[in-house]
């Protein structure tokens, strides 16, 4: 398969992130959970944070999430929200799901990912069950 020459180690992992959450809901939440991996779990996922509208973010970890739906490895759906301000701006709601090409890739490149599995299964257990309210106001007390 041509994706899996070019995929790098740190797309893999965030890859395995998503597989092992099955599903994440929302662009902010997944940005956390990353951020949290790096900050507090001490997991290398390879992605650089800034301090941004919400808190850490990390254009490179948006722009590899991109990379890894052109390729077919992830779905991510978008979901219209209801207005919820007096402005009436729409807000969205992504949600990130590994798709059967991507499940066959990590698969194939489990070997390589042996040394961080069992950190990004835990960060998945810890947070992706949190919701993004509570996650965005646990990393402001604690890291902004």
């Amino acid at each position: 398969m041509e994706t899996e020459s070019i995929l790098s180690e740190k797309l893999l992992k965030l890859l395995l992130l998503i597989k092992l959450a099955e599903k994440i809901e929302g662009k902010t939440k997944l940005q956390k959970i990353v951020f949290l991996g790096k900050e507090e779990e001490r997991i290398d996922l390879g992605f650089e944070f800034i301090k941004y509208n919400y808190g850490p973010y990390s254009f490179e970890l948006t722009k590899a999430l991109e990379t890894l739906k052109e390729c077919e490895l992830i779905e991510i759906t978008t979901e219209i929200l209801p207005a919820s301000n007096q402005e009436g701006f729409e807000s969205k709601k992504f949600t990130y799901q590994i798709t059967d090409k991507g499940k066959k890739l990590i698969d194939a490149e489990i070997e390589k990912l042996r040394e961080v599995f069992e950190k990004i299964k835990l960060l998945v257990e810890k947070w992706n069950n949190v919701s993004r309210d509570e996650i965005i106001r646990y990393v402001y007390s604690k890291h902004m």
